[in-house]
């Protein structure tokens, strides 16, 4: 038999195989995962229904990067019974590491990359975390205090749309050699010489997400466009404290 944690897993994995796959393997895959189905009790098959929701496959394909085993069970957990969780996260732009009580919304995949998408009491707002970059997640006995959208519904308020925005920098060679991770990252799709420079293209889904990684490399390239863009890293500016 299998506990609820192994069924949640194989749940994950059959939304990524329905994205990533022909249809043929898909079909071989559900069939498999039907078969496990039928072998949970009625409570944890009504789990698995309800936990559909709080998954979300987005992008073209690239291969999953891990996720740590001490993130994903108390991440499902928390998603799950609605509980706070406590995590220690190190930002991918400046790399500094915080400690935050979060209220987990739902898992999304993107690029290669597994988000949480989640309120933080911290910054009193809905942040996305890559699961790679959380140092530590444990379950807590706290329910939620806030009432939340439906995860869909939050991932349109918050992204605004699905429509990838398009973004074009001028990046110093040396950090280009650097943004490999960007063609499945950050959505790079174009890159040409000029002179010491590059110019880049990038589609992605989220212009503060962007404008958080560009904060890394911003000594060695400038903005093109969009202009909004220019309007949300000098806002990212003002808030870093020294």
């Amino acid at each position: 038999m299998f506990n609820t944690e192994e069924a949640l897993s194989f749940l994950v994995a059959e939304k990524l195989v329905s994205h990533q796959t022909d249809g043929d393997t898909y079909g071989l895959f559900r069939s498999g995962m039907d078969k496990i189905r039928a072998v949970l009790k009625t409570a944890e098959k009504d789990i698995l229904h309800h936990f559909d929701q709080y998954i979300r496959i987005s992008g073209s394909y690239s291969a999953p990067l891990a996720i740590p085993g001490n993130v994903l069970q108390p991440l499902l957990k928390g998603l799950l019974n609605k509980k706070q969780l406590l995590m220690t996260y190190r930002a991918g732009y400046n790399h500094q590491v915080t400690e935050r009580t979060v209220e987990p919304q739902g898992m999304f995949f993107s690029r290669g990359i597994w988000y949480v998408l989640a309120w933080c009491k911290l910054r009193k707002d809905y942040r996305t975390f890559h699961l790679g970059r959380i140092v530590y997640l444990s379950l807590t006995e706290n329910d939620f205090e806030e009432a939340h959208p439906p995860l869909n519904e939050l991932i349109e308020q918050v992204y605004y749309s699905e429509v990838d925005i398009e973004v074009k920098l001028r990046v110093h060679r040396d950090v280009a050699r650097d943004t490999e991770v960007s063609k499945y990252t950050y959505g790079l799709y174009d890159e040409q010489p000029d002179g010491e420079y590059y110019v880049q293209k990038y589609q992605t889904y989220s212009l503060e997400a962007f404008g958080r990684w560009y904060l890394s490399i911003a000594d060695r390239s400038e903005i093109i466009g969009p202009p909004e863009l220019k309007t949300v890293v000098r806002e990212l500016i003002t808030k870093i404290k020294l």
